[in-house]
């Protein structure tokens, strides 16, 4: 479907995929958060920062690999 972003996993190999997902559940974090009922959210919302985290994760660890290699 063109024009669809779906919320991918971190695969730990792909930075600009795990950034476009970063991006993907802090726009849902911050979307549920906002509603009137952001109480009822407030329960799951920990699933979602772990999403972020994991994502931030691999690119970290990405990034450090790299950084090794390199010196």
């Amino acid at each position: 479907m063109k024009g669809t972003r779906i919320v991918r996993r971190a695969d730990g190999y792909d930075t600009f995929a795990d950034a476009t997902a970063i991006d993907d559940w802090a726009t849902l974090l911050a979307i549920l958060l906002a509603q009137p009922d952001a109480d009822s959210a407030i329960d799951q919302m920990h699933r979602v920062a772990w999403q972020i985290i994991d994502h931030a994760r691999a690119i970290k660890l990405r990034e450090e690999a790299r950084a090794r290699r390199c010196a």
